[in-house]
Parts: C-alpha cells; sequence; structure tokens
C-alpha cells in the first residue's frame, strides 16, 4: 500500500513544487512471506489544469528498496536485503473536486519506476491508483 506526504508551494499560476516522502509495502505470500518495503524522498512539481482542477505530477527522488525474506532465521521473517540508495521516478494524472474553498480530495493514476546497483542490479516498477487530498 502507497503512502504520500508531500509539502510545497505554488511558484507559478497552476503550478506547485513540492519535496516528498514516499512509502510503499508489499507482501508476498505465494510459497513463503516476503515483505517489500520502498522508500524515496526528493523533489517534485503538480501542474493543475483549470477549470477541470485535473493533474499532472511528477517526482523523482533518492529511494531505497529493502526485502525481508520467509526463511525463519530470526524474529520476523529471516534474512534482509537493503538496496543501496538509487532513484525513483514517479509520474500521476488525476483529478480533484473541492469539498471546501480551500480543501479538494480526488483519485490519481500513479506509475513509478527506480533503479538500484547494490548488492544487485535491479528495477522495480508499478502502477496505482491511489486517492487524493490537498489544502490550499
Amino acid at each position: 500500500m502507497p503512502f504520500s506526504l508531500s509539502l510545497g508551494r505554488t511558484v507559478a499560476p497552476n503550478l506547485v513544487l513540492f519535496g516528498e516522502f514516499f512509502d510503499m509495502k508489499l507482501r508476498q505470500t505465494i510459497v513463503s512471506t516476503v515483505d517489500y518495503e520502498l522508500v524515496v524522498l526528493g523533489p517534485g512539481a503538480t501542474y493543475y489544469l483549470m477549470p477541470s482542477n485535473t493533474f499532472v505530477s511528477a517526482s523523482l527522488g533518492t529511494s531505497q528498496l529493502t526485502c525481508r525474506s520467509g526463511i525463519p532465521a530470526d524474529t520476523r521473517y529471516g534474512s534482509c536485503l537493503r538496496s543501496d540508495w538509487g532513484l525513483t521516478g514517479r509520474l500521476s494524472l488525476g483529478k480533484e473536486w473541492w469539498v471546501s474553498s480551500s480543501v479538494g480530495i480526488g483519485i490519481a493514476g500513479e506509475a513509478f519506476l527506480g533503479f538500484y546497483s547494490q548488492p544487485v542490479s535491479q528495477t522495480v516498477g508499478g502502477f496505482s491508483l491511489l486517492t487524493s487530498a490537498s489544502f490550499n
């Protein structure tokens, strides 16, 4: 389940620059339990198309991928792999509706792609359908 928290400022009409924290956890239980966690920190930009209040948002951040496997060698699940810091890019398209003069809620589709070189060269990616909330 992805979670993102952004804080930014409007720098031009309809353009917001922000810094964000993004965390996504995924549990796979096909043969044994494996937990994955992706953490991303970095800058981004959102552009709102008015008057429809649709938006496009992109960010590029430094990120780390952690994996805990299902071999019961410790109190959680067993062995743990943590990548070196890499890069992850995110792109979202969405729409918000005003619920008050300063609060909007909406939906968005998002794609992300990350690259890591250590301990093994890896590429991760995915798509998500998200809810959004903004305070202006």
